[in-house]
């Protein structure tokens, strides 16, 4: 024992100047893994949040890291296992941020929708609730005029009505020469577009998930009011756009419309 503590005391000071450096490379690189990830948990709230609160926020957590940190490292763990461990312990970096975000941006809302669903879920519902609503006061008004006007014939493209039918199938209307149809038409192709790129702009977190949840019940109620106005299958054919057309078509514009809001909020620039 005496021989092995005396081989450690006669060390040759370059070995021990090693291990210092080792330590201290040690000690660096945890540090720079924890402002790594804190760098990713903070991206989504760049230009979403102001510079002070940020900043506020990311010290919170960094003090947190820190104290998870060290507590692994009492345990034993090396420094970086120990920065590791606190990291997996505190999150996955893009929920947290999130999290972060979303919970910031409810803070400032004051509609009782949106402190009740959460801002992103009150954003879509407002949008393709719009969307829905738009829809339905123009298919109300295509049955109605239907009814007070002689059924305008079909367009046809030189087939018969039977032969038509084989390719357009009920409950999907044969086309029709009236405003109102094509009007019905137009908006049912445009409306998910439009409605998804607002709601992803103004609520850019996790807001494909909020536009699937609102178009599928909106996709309910339409085919709920639908089979109430058999024998018109215009409601039917609604619900059936809605969706295999709507809820991809519209989840994909707000996501578009979400990257859209988070490349203009990462974009500094000073004005001249």
């Amino acid at each position: 024992m005496e021989n092995s503590v005396n081989r450690d005391n006669n060390a040759s000071p370059d070995f021990i100047l090693l291990t210092d450096d080792f330590a201290a490379e040690m000690d660096c690189s945890a540090s720079l893994l924890l402002e790594d990830y804190l760098d990713h948990v903070f991206s989504p709230l760049v230009g979403l949040m102001p510079i002070d609160e940020r900043q506020r926020l990311r010290e919170e957590i960094r003090c947190h890291l820190d104290r998870f940190a060290a507590t692994y490292e009492s345990e034993g763990l090396p420094k970086r296992d120990a920065a590791l461990r606190a990291i997996d312990e505190f999150g996955r970096s893009d929920q947290v941020g999130d999290d972060f975000a979303l919970a910031w941006m409810s803070r400032r809302v004051k509609g009782r929708l949106a402190k009740l669903v959460g801002w992103q879920n009150a954003v879509a519902i407002t949008c393709f609730g719009a969307a829905t609503a738009w829809v339905s006061v123009l298919e109300q008004l295509h049955i109605f005029m239907l009814g007070q006007e002689a059924s305008p014939a079909p367009i046809t493209f030189g087939l018969s009505p039977a032969e038509l039918r084989l390719y357009i199938p009920r409950p999907f209307p044969l086309p029709e020469n009236s405003p109102t149809f094509w009007l019905l038409i137009v908006s049912l192709v445009v409306a998910p577009l439009i409605a998804g790129a607002i709601a992803g702009w103004f609520a850019p977190i996790r807001s494909t998930r909020a536009a699937y949840q609102a178009l599928m019940g909106f996709t309910i109620y339409s085919f709920v009011t639908g089979v109430l106005m058999l024998p018109a299958c215009y409601g039917l054919f609604v619900a059936l756009f809605q969706l295999f057309y709507w809820m991809p078509l519209g989840c994909l514009s707000v996501y578009l419309g979400a990257a859209a809001r988070r490349r203009q909020a990462c974009r500094f620039a000073v004005l001249s």
